[in-house]
């Protein structure tokens, strides 16, 4: 089985770690044998166009032709754009990307493409599969269901039709299919598969061990988030929740936020005016997230939309419970309902309540491993794997017929 895998997502020297979820599925892919080739479709500016945006101060990356992380190798195609295709040959951006595809790769030697996120990619893999006779799946994550479709309707027609005419559309949780039903898709060639966690990097370390290891005070609980920071992460709602938790706590505690993004100095204006002490840590490498993780009493996810929340798993992995909302996939990672709390009004006070709540009274480490061993990449991409060689056995028994 050789596979062509499409993504607009990939590590970059800025966030090496952006396509985990991505990798570390590969990483499984390779282990059971599984060829494959990773693509992603960059801009190549002109000299002109280069020019004009340098002048406007934006400028474009050049990440060669590969970039390696983890063991996988992520590949560029570059779409030469000049001042003519900004202006004029924007409603043929799709055209270019499948000529793109089509002239630099041998599209034929493929049994099967596999697109990660729906828009753009997926409806060119549908032009490319009605035209070459090969199959195509995709893996949507989350914000290529939740967000993109709201943000051009104009586009939803074909980005349904490109679901649709996919052998198999996974998705990563049934809350995100859900939402993709409510825009329009039939659901019939619909499977849910969820994210995995890596249970040899995501390992238990006692809470005081951990927490001299990244500096924070030992005799405090520490309550902490981890993601970008942006609204649909939740991340404006923090230090309100940390605030009225400080509040109904009998301690005090320490609360500590990991991730960057838009919303990052708003948060810190706020923790000030609000005198809300948060140790902010911004990016943290892959690798050490173990340690800060397991110094969490208790991680919260209070997102307003997700996919599939890895770090719930991820947490659960090292010992840490998760309190989250109840959008998208965070049910369903997090397991135990009793942790989940309603969006919706006084949202804040009552997510602060239930995280007091667990502080005092802990659920068991091991039921939180049993939860996520559950969801090990080994199992969750292995299934993804027999997906792939169904399909194409089936396809072989009817050609041969």
């Amino acid at each position: 089985m050789k596979i062509l895998i499409l993504t607009d997502i990939f590590p970059t020297p800025a966030v090496p770690h952006a396509a985990c979820f991505l990798t570390e599925r590969l990483k499984i892919y390779n282990k059971e044998g599984v060829y494959f080739d990773v693509y992603s479709l960059v801009v190549r500016e002109s000299i002109p166009l280069k020019f004009l945006n340098k002048l406007r101060g934006a400028k474009l990356p050049d990440y060669g032709t590969k970039v390696n992380y983890d063991t996988i190798d992520y590949n560029f195609i570059y779409l030469k754009q000049g001042l003519f295709d900004r202006l004029f040959l924007r409603g043929k951006y799709l055209d270019m990307m499948k000529k793109a595809i089509t002239d630099n790769l041998p599209v034929k030697s493929y049994d099967l493409i596999l697109v990660h996120f729906i828009y753009p990619l997926a409806i060119v893999a549908k032009e490319i599969s009605d035209e070459y006779g090969i199959p195509y799946f995709l893996i949507a994550q989350g914000s290529d269901i939740h967000t993109h479709p709201s943000l051009n309707p104009k586009v939803l027609p074909i980005f349904l039709d490109a679901i649709e005419g996919a052998s198999t559309a996974i998705f990563v949780s049934q809350g995100l299919l859900n939402k993709a039903i409510s825009v329009g898709y039939s659901g019939k060639n619909a499977t849910v598969i969820p994210n995995g966690v890596n249970l040899s990097r995501f390992i238990a370390i006692p809470k005081k061990h951990a927490k001299e290891a990244i500096g924070i005070p030992v005799d405090r609980k520490c309550v902490g988030f981890l993601g970008n920071l942006l609204p649909v992460k939740g991340a404006d709602r923090l230090v309100e929740i940390f605030s009225s938790i400080q509040k109904q706590a009998e301690k005090p505690l320490h609360f500590m936020i990991i991730g960057d993004g838009s919303l990052r100095d708003s948060i810190s204006e706020e923790a000030l005016s609000k005198n809300v002490k948060v140790d902010m840590r911004g990016y943290v490498p892959q690798m050490e997230l173990n340690k800060f993780m397991s110094a969490m009493d208790v991680m919260i996810v209070p997102s307003r939309n997700e996919g599939w929340p890895c770090v719930i798993l991820e947490a659960n992995a090292c010992g840490t419970p998760v309190v989250g909302s109840d959008n998208g996939g965070i049910p369903e990672a997090i397991g135990d309902h009793n942790l989940v709390i309603p969006d919706g009004y006084d949202f804040e006070r009552r997510f602060a309540g239930k995280v007091v709540s667990v502080l005092s009274s802990p659920p068991n480490q091991d039921k939180l491993s049993s939860q996520a061993k559950q969801f090990a990449w080994d199992i969750t991409a292995g299934k993804e794997i027999e997906l792939y060689e169904q399909v194409l056995s089936s396809l072989s028994i009817r050609n041969l017929a």
